[in-house]
């Protein structure tokens, strides 16, 4: 979601609603972007390493600990990956951007923690294809630094919302049309997140 002061953009997909009240006062615009793809890669075993789950009704991450760098290879990680674009919301001034959200639906966690640390890494949109990415031959984001640093709390069956405002202004300002990013738990922890994927059945 991104909310914008001025007018409404109609062209392309984006969704738009304009509000007359709330924190942002009138003339705030709440524009809804659907993601372009997700999906993520499984190092559990030959059979999990080598499957794609680009049509998976869930999106799941997991690093277990910080030995596990820079291959993740421990069997009970996952990585997820999302692309965007941009187009829509690039015709809206950055100055004229108020916040921007990566919003999911939490369907399951797992862990010995109440919460783990979470970041975005930014990777390149033409590293991946969501019909066709293992974990073999994902694109390596170990060590890149966060665009974006948010702590997630463990609340099964809800929205999470993850702020990305000044990743995707940076990006805008960059020419940027389309985007694409990894979440990752850093510090690694003994915690797991899953959420609905773009081909479940609801958002």
């Amino acid at each position: 979601y991104a909310n914008y002061l001025g007018d409404a953009v109609t062209a392309g997909p984006l969704e738009t609603q304009e509000v007359s009240s709330g924190p942002l006062g009138p003339g705030t615009h709440y524009l809804y972007q659907a993601i372009t793809g997700d999906t993520y890669c499984d190092a559990n075993g030959d059979d999990g390493r080598n499957t794609n789950y680009g049509n998976a009704a869930v999106v799941m991450q997991k690093r277990t600990k910080p030995s596990d760098a820079p291959d993740f290879q421990s069997s009970a990680n996952r990585r997820a990956f999302v692309k965007l674009d941009l187009t829509e919301i690039a015709a809206v001034a950055p100055t004229r951007i108020e916040a921007v959200t990566f919003d999911f639906y939490q369907n399951g966690s797992g862990g010995k923690t109440d919460s783990m640390q979470a970041k975005i890494v930014d990777i390149d949109p033409d590293s991946w294809n969501e019909s066709e990415v293992v974990w073999t031959t994902m694109p390596a984001t170990y060590g890149l630094p966060a665009a974006a640093v948010q702590t997630i709390t463990k609340r099964e069956k809800s929205y999470q919302s993850f702020d990305i405002t000044n990743y995707i202004k940076e990006k805008i300002a960059e020419g940027k049309t389309e985007i694409s990013f990894s979440l990752d738990n850093e510090p690694a922890s003994e915690w797991g997140l899953s959420w609905n994927s773009r081909e479940a059945a609801e958002n």
